[in-house]
C-alpha cells in the first residue's frame, strides 16, 4: 500500500531552565493565547497556566535558603511545567486540524517554538496501470477481517457505476477507453457497518 510522507509543524514547550526565564516564557504564552481567535474554546488551559505562573512568581519572590521554601519553589516549577505541557498539547490539537502553513501560524501565535515532524499516512485507495491495456488495478487500504469492498468508477464524478463487490481489498477495472480520465472511490463494510467513501482518485487509462 502506498504511503504519503510529509512534514508537519509541532509545538515544542522548550521551557527555559532558570525560573525567572521560565516565568517570562509562561506569561508570554498566557498573553498570546488569551482571546486568541485560533483558540476560541480553550477551556481551563489558559486560566490554569496563568494560575500556575502566579504561584511560581510568588515562590520566586519568597525564594530563600530554608528547605520548605525551596520545596515550594520546586513544586511551583513542576506545576508550571505540567500546565505548559497541557497548553502545548492543546495548541498541537488545534494545529493538526489545519493545513501545514496555517498550523505554523497557529503555533507561533501561541508563543511556542516549532519543530517539524515527519508524518507518514497510508493512502485509502491507490489506482495503478493494470496488466492489460484498458485496465486499472485498484488497491484499497485493508479494513480488517471479513470486510467487503465496494469500488465505484465515474467519468464525471457525478454518476457512479459500481464494480462487483469483493472480499479482498484489491480488484481490477476493465473495459476502460485508453486516454480517458476515470475517477475511482471505495467504501468498506465491516461488522461495524459501512465506512466513509474514500477520496476520489483520478486515473488516465492506458
Amino acid at each position: 500500500m502506498a504511503t504519503i510522507t510529509a512534514s508537519r509543524p509541532k509545538a515544542v514547550a522548550d521551557a527555559p531552565r532558570p525560573n525567572p526565564a521560565l516565568l517570562a516564557f509562561v506569561l508570554n504564552v498566557v498573553q498570546k493565547m488569551t482571546n486568541n481567535p485560533n483558540f476560541p474554546n480553550p477551556g481551563t488551559v489558559v486560566t490554569d497556566l496563568s494560575a500556575a505562573a502566579s504561584a511560581l512568581g510568588i515562590a520566586i519572590t519568597n525564594k530563600g535558603t530554608t528547605k520548605e521554601v525551596a520545596n515550594a519553589l520546586m513544586s511551583a516549577r513542576q506545576n508550571v511545567l505540567d500546565k505548559v505541557g497541557h497548553a502545548k498539547d492543546f495548541v498541537n490539537g488545534a494545529a493538526e486540524k489545519a493545513p501545514a502553513d496555517q498550523a505554523k501560524a497557529i503555533i507561533e501565535s501561541a508563543g511556542f517554538r516549532i519543530r517539524k515532524v515527519v508524518v507518514r499516512s497510508t493512502l485509502p485507495l491507490v489506482v495503478e496501470d493494470g496488466t492489460l491495456s484498458g485496465t486499472a488495478a485498484l488497491i484499497a487500504h485493508a479494513a480488517g477481517k471479513d470486510a467487503v469492498y465496494f469500488f465505484q468508477v465515474s467519468t464525471d464524478q457525478k454518476s457512479w457505476t459500481a464494480l462487483p463487490s469483493v472480499m479482498k481489498c484489491k480488484t481490477t477495472a476493465s473495459g476502460l477507453t485508453v486516454g480517458t480520465t476515470y475517477y475511482f472511490r471505495v467504501q468498506a463494510q465491516t461488522r461495524k457497518g459501512f465506512g466513509e467513501w474514500s477520496g476520489i482518485v483520478p486515473f488516465v487509462a492506458r
